[in-house]
């Protein structure tokens, strides 16, 4: 019947040997045939076999019938799907994305079927611009990042509609919504917050799908399944014709005006055939197998992956969307992504220079590359190709050819903007120039030149005419600062910004505050930082990526608030912190580290820390803090950890921390050691055992004692009343003690006891005054503390001992002699407290103070109803308006200012200091800090009563004097621009002594403007007449008349007549009828020979050199005070930089260092230069800053309650003679003094010796002051404590 092989004979010779077959002998074609009845699966299973079968499966023959039917049509949608059938069918087979990557297609592995993704940026929502109502919040639970999330809205409406060539069958729709909040996935466990979800419960939400061809399905259900994606099938539809577009609208609604809702996350909406719709609602939301075609080491083949999403999910694109912040390797790409500008390319290049991962440095240069030739910055060009190195590939080498045009580009349009900023300056419009300034800045700014940006930006301040230009200002120069790394310049700009609140919106302030957190950060003030990142609104959004990400600011402001913030705080300020929230949400690892800290979950913590650490290091601003930060929060985390209790098991201790126990041995050591725990350790038992104070049994024991005192006290009592003579000698001394106690009542409540203290204090002060001894006595006691000054008559509170018009009015009028100062004998002078005028109120602050004050803090209304219709000031209610006006500028000093610039070069910082002189109330003073020049106005105590307690309430630089027969106090060449509107100063009387004295303190090239009478005034022509001769006998230049203003401008070289005079001044130095030598001032201190503001501050004057190694003595001060001035602020807590101080006394300026470390504070300085020091105030006004002479023996030229803040190092060298080591005067009188100028609740900052501190100390107290001892800064050399006292606001 046959011959099977086991019937032939195995070694027979006759026969060959037979070979059995192998899968390689099969011809290809046929193996592909066989393929083609195959699914995609089973080609992929067969096609691992052999390199027969893999090559036969990439038969395009084999792919064409699977392919959808509109596969050409994905084609022409999605240009890069590759060549071969194989290769398209496997790019099908994953997400495509298209429609700027708002939808995604692909096809089921399984069927073929084409399945469609539609994000909800490609939908219409109703408020998604408004962020009170939507925001849109990355997730890497979305395929496409980003879902919709509702905060609160009455009205829900979300549609869409869609074009697309659907093959032929039958499709289901679905909304992907879930109640919550989402975060991103975190392994396998997922985080929502659910806090907010309300309102779904009430009503059913309604969905709709509409076709074109008529096709219309409306259904509704309640949404449930909290904290869970769930997919809501709308409806169903058919598609007959496969060679049109399928239009389609859907829609989901909840419109019902009777409650709100909240907290829905809207992903996308998913299309795919009916088949794939029911197994999606049936297995919704779990793990799915699928098998699709990808490419592995160049080999095609078939993988198997666990998906998310029910199709075209793959490892690939998870690995793809992975949290930017994980303890894995850092996802460049998406990283890089979260930023803009020049800060993605830095982060980029910082990335490439501390990863240690190869692969990592080369896709970090690649795309700073490939960013940076999307702009022109030629310079970072350069520096990246050298970072390259050719390791790119010739694709990323040198583009000489894109270099140059990019530099000839720049040198056209740089000419262009030159050309246009010089016809800007010519036509004097500001708003044009100021533009044409912030053009250079961008301009320089793009090509990297970012000093040159950052001082064109600055520039513009000059050009500002509202509050917004100046803020938009201050953003470039923060911008640019932070590229550079200048951190102080970016404390000063927020500063300067902050203080234009009127135009300041919810975003610009977000942006200060992240620019302020930064700042903080860098210079170590982690607390300072947490608080300015906390306060960030979520109105910020993603609209500062050219600076920070609203990542960074979760990341910043939760490790910040965890290293410096106790338990308390961090439950308020951060876990409770509802604007926070929204910024932790988009980091979950850093919001579930803050939870678990808090919670004392530990170990979970430090996980979470530890898994983040490689990252953080990566921050271009955070890498130096990291270690510093986690060893912060390490601490804090085992002293919260061993607080509660009294005695610790470190075996415990350690298993919760996952640490050994002798490493944490060894970290509670170096707590006990550094006094942060209260404890010791038993190191043979390995327990910790706490010191806390044992409160109850002290208690109990002081109440014993007590009780023992008082048992003792009544058995001597009753011993003593055993007799009846005693009993007598008992009951008088209860009357006696009564009488006393009814006279006290009756003093104390009575109108008589009121009447009876003023006498007596009248009594006093008199008896004081006309007896030394006594008042020698007085002072004596105060010193030690055991007497404390009284207040003065309530008819001495605008009191001023050297300008009192009792005394003065006696005087001769001579050249105004009765004006000047005349201080009475130190023992003739009252030793009282000057008391508030009644209904006195903490002064209103800066710059709101400019244009209105109280009225009742001086209540004199005679400006007000004389000069009210010249704009001066008037009463409104309870304040006194200040319109900005003036006698020759009643329509307002800016308009008056505006005309002036047309003349003189006001803006551009070649002008800094200026003198007012008969300034009123110094509103020229105060809209000319506008311009940035520091007008100091001066007037005399005349009939106008207070103009100088005006101006020094509003917060404007001004001081009571006279030009009458003295010298002003201030050295030669002082003053930039000398002003007088009115001033009613005789200059051509007495031999124009006067001018002269205008003369000696005008800088070379300085402006002298006069307004007002005689400047061709009716009635004075001689005088007109002689003024014009005087100023050109000392050579001045005529610069215009207009109207009744003069401007002239003073020489730079010699005056026209001879030198007779000194640039220096000594207290009550006469007037001189003599010029000042400008040659010998061998031009250094000419306007544009000395340095423009802001330089001028900080660079040495060549009048430094008045002292011996002068220049070397001006650098060092100003690193001395710059250092001092930061442990003020940090340490002790004084309010520099804020709203509540303005007006600044430096008693001791020395070169003006104090004042130049606080320039970019809202204050202003009063810098005095003692008698018997050295005259170093000429280099004060070199800087730019202002300050006059005085004898601390004598009280001050100003008004009581003037100041905010008065500050003096070495206080006991005022009063010393330097000569004999005696005190000239006594500590008592000058702290009165202090306490006459210093404003109720101002501040006093005094540094002296140990013992001198101790002493006023004392003299504090007795004189009704809040003080405190301080250590000094570490930084600083010799023996000095810091006393911080504060003046209370008492009343008669």
């Amino acid at each position: 019947m046959g011959v099977n092989a086991s019937s032939l004979p195995k070694n027979s010779n006759s026969l060959i040997p037979l070979t059995r077959p192998k899968l390689d002998d099969i011809p290809e074609s046929c193996i592909a045939l066989v393929l083609s009845y195959m699914d995609p699966p089973e080609i992929a299973k067969l096609a691992r076999l052999n390199r027969a079968f893999r090559a036969a499966s990439s038969a395009d023959f084999i792919w064409v019938p699977k392919l959808p039917s509109t596969y050409p049509y994905l084609l022409a949608i999605l240009p890069d799907l590759g060549n071969g059938n194989m290769d398209i069918y496997a790019r099908l087979c994953r997400p495509n994305p298209f429609d700027g990557g708002t939808k995604e297609v692909w096809i089921d592995k399984m069927t073929g079927g084409v399945c469609l993704a539609i994000s909800s940026k490609a939908m219409g929502i109703t408020g998604i611009d408004d962020r009170r109502y939507w925001n849109y919040i990355p997730t890497d639970e979305s395929r496409f990042q980003t879902v919709a999330y509702l905060q609160q809205i009455w009205w829900l409406e979300v549609d869409g509609e869609l074009e697309f060539k659907f093959p032929k069958g039958t499709y289901s729709l679905f909304f992907r919504l879930l109640l919550g909040k989402v975060g991103k996935r975190m392994g396998r466990r997922r985080v929502s917050n659910s806090v907010n979800v309300h309102g779904w419960d009430l009503k059913p939400a309604h969905f709709k799908l509409t076709m074109a061809d008529g096709q219309h399905i409306v259904s509704q259900c309640m949404l449930g399944n909290l904290g869970n994606w769930v997919h809501y099938h709308v409806g169903d539809f058919v598609v007959e014709d496969d060679s049109i577009l399928t239009k389609i609208k859907f829609s989901l609604t909840q419109i019902d005006c009777t409650h709100t809702k909240g907290g829905l996350s809207v992903d996308s909406v998913l299309i795919c055939p009916i088949s794939l719709g029911k197994e999606l609602v049936s297995v919704d939301e779990t793990d799915n197998k699928r098998t699709f075609l990808t490419e592995d080491d160049g080999v095609r083949t078939m993988i198997e992956e666990d998906e998310v999403f029910i199709n075209g999910g793959n490892d690939g694109e998870s690995q793809r969307y992975r949290p930017i912040i994980s303890g894995e390797q850092l996802d460049v790409e998406a990283y890089a992504a979260l930023y803009t500008g020049r800060t993605k390319i830095s982060r980029l290049l910082f990335i490439a220079e501390k990863c240690g991962v190869a692969t990592m440095q080369l896709e970090a240069l690649r795309m700073a590359y490939d960013e940076i030739k999307k702009g022109e910055n030629t310079l970072l060009f350069r520096e990246v190709l050298a970072k390259i190195d050719g390791r790119l590939g010739p694709n990323y080498g040198p583009d000489n050819a894109w270099a140059d045009a990019v530099d000839r580009r720049a040198e056209l349009r740089k000419e262009k903007l030159e050309n246009e900023l010089n016809a800007y300056r010519t036509n004097l419009i500001k708003e044009s120039i100021r533009m044409g300034y912030n053009d250079f800045g961008d301009f320089y700014h793009a090509h990297g030149q970012l000093g040159e940006a950052f001082k064109n930006y600055v520039r513009t301040r000059d050009y500002c005419t509202i509050s917004k230009h100046i803020i938009f200002m201050c953003l470039n120069a923060i911008l640019v600062s932070i590229e550079m790394g200048q951190f102080t310049h970016v404390t000063s700009y927020v500063i300067k910004a902050e203080q234009s609140q009127d135009a300041l919106d919810p975003v610009t302030i977000a942006k200060l505050r992240c620019a302020a957190g930064l700042a903080h950060l860098e210079s170590k003030k982690y607390k300072l930082a947490a608080r300015k990142f906390l306060e960030t609104g979520p109105e910020l959004g993603n609209s500062y990526n050219e600076v920070i990400a609203p990542q960074d600011i979760a990341t910043y402001g939760g490790l910040c608030a965890l290293a410096s913030f106790d338990r308390a705080e961090l439950k308020s300020k951060v876990i409770d912190n509802v604007n926070f929230r929204n910024f932790l949400e988009l980091v979950p690892e850093i919001r579930e580290l803050i939870n678990d800290f808090y919670t004392s979950r530990y170990a979970s913590c430090l996980d979470y820390l530890r898994n983040l650490k490689t990252i953080l290091l990566l921050d271009i601003h955070l890498h130096e803090h990291v270690e510093t930060l986690y060893e912060q929060i390490r601490n804090k985390a085992l002293i919260q950890y061993t607080y509660p209790f009294v005695s610790v098991d470190l075996h415990m201790m350690a298993n919760a921390f996952k640490a050994s126990v002798t490493g944490l041995e060894k970290e509670l050591e170096a707590l006990i050691t550094n006094d942060q725990i209260q404890a010791r350790i038993d190191s043979h038992n390995k327990i910790l055992y706490a010191r806390h104070a044992d409160q109850r049994n002290g208690t109990f024991q002081r109440v014993l004692q007590t009780g023992t005192e008082f048992d003792n006290g009544l058995r001597a009592m009753l011993l003593r009343n055993r007799h009846v003579k005693q009993w007598r000698i008992l009951d008088i001394t209860i009357a006696a003690l009564f009488g006393v106690v009814l006279l006290f009542f009756i003093l104390a409540f009575t109108p008589l006891g009121d009447s009876l203290a003023a006498s007596g204090r009248q009594s006093l002060l008199r008896s004081s005054g006309s007896d030394p001894r006594h008042r020698g006595r007085l002072v004596a006691q105060v010193e030690l503390g055991r007497q404390a000054v009284d207040a003065c008559p309530v008819d001495m509170v605008d009191h001023m001992p050297c300008e009192d018009p009792r005394i003065n009015s006696q005087l001769s009028r001579e050249m105004n002699y009765y004006r000047e100062r005349h201080c009475p004998p130190v023992e003739e002078t009252p030793l009282c407290l000057i008391p508030p005028p009644q209904g006195y109120r903490v002064s209103v602050q800066w710059p709101e103070s400019l244009h209105k004050i109280w009225h009742d803090n001086m209540p004199y209304n005679k400006i007000a109803d004389r000069k009210g219709h010249q704009g001066w000031m008037k009463k409104e209610g309870a304040y006194f308006i200040f319109p900005g006006g003036g006698t020759m500028f009643p329509d307002g000093a800016v308009q008056y200012i505006e005309k002036l610039k047309q003349y003189i070069p006001i803006a551009g910082g070649a002008l800094r200091t200026a003198l007012d002189m008969g300034c009123g109330v110094a509103s020229f003073g105060g809209y000319m800090l506008n311009e940035d020049i520091l007008t100091l106005s001066f007037a005399p105590r005349d009939s106008h009563k207070a103009q100088i307690q005006f101006a020094l309430e509003r917060g404007v630089p001004a001081f009571v004097a006279m030009l009458g027969t003295l010298r002003l106090p201030f050295p030669g060449f002082s003053f930039d621009l000398v002003h007088c509107s009115r001033c009613l100063i005789p200059f051509t009387a007495y031999n124009a002594t006067y001018f002269l004295e205008v003369d000696r303190i005008l800088r070379p090239g300085g402006y002298l403007v006069i307004s007002g009478p005689p400047v061709q005034w009716a009635k004075q022509d001689k005088e007109w007449a002689d003024l014009q001769a005087v100023a050109r006998s000392l050579c001045y230049e005529l610069i215009v008349v207009d109207g009744n203003t003069v401007i002239w401008k003073k020489p730079n070289e010699d005056s026209c007549l001879p030198n007779q005079n000194e640039f220096g001044v000594d207290l009550y130095t006469k007037l001189r009828k003599c010029v000042s030598r400008i040659s010998s001032s061998k031009g250094e201190y000419a306007i544009g020979i000395i340095p423009k503001w802001p330089e001028r501050v900080t660079k040495a004057p060549s009048r430094a050199s008045v002292i011996k190694n002068g220049i070397d003595v001006f650098e060092a001060d100003n690193r001395r005070w710059a250092r001092r001035v930061a442990y003020y602020k940090n340490s002790l807590n004084i309010k520099l930089g804020r709203p509540s101080i303005r007006n600044v006394m430096d008693m001791n300026a020395f070169f003006g260092g104090f004042a130049a470390a606080i320039v970019s504070d809202p204050v202003w300085v009063m810098n005095v230069v003692p008698a018997r020091k050295p005259s170093t105030l000429d280099v004060i006004y070199d800087r730019g800053l202002i300050g006059v002479y005085h004898d601390w023996c004598e009280p001050f030229s100003t008004y009581p309650r003037t100041y905010d803040l008065i500050h003096v190092a070495s206080l006991e060298s005022l009063i010393k003679d330097q000569s004999s080591g005696k005190n000239r005067c006594n500590l008592v009188d000058l702290m009165v003094e202090i306490d006459r100028i210093l404003r109720p609740e101002g501040t006093v900052v005094i540094r002296d010796s140990p013992e001198v501190i101790e002493k006023v100390d004392r003299i504090a107290r007795s004189i009704r002051w809040r003080s405190s001892i301080h250590d000094k800064e570490a930084e600083s050399n010799g023996r000095e404590k810091i006393l911080v006292a504060t003046k209370n606001l008492w009343k008669l």
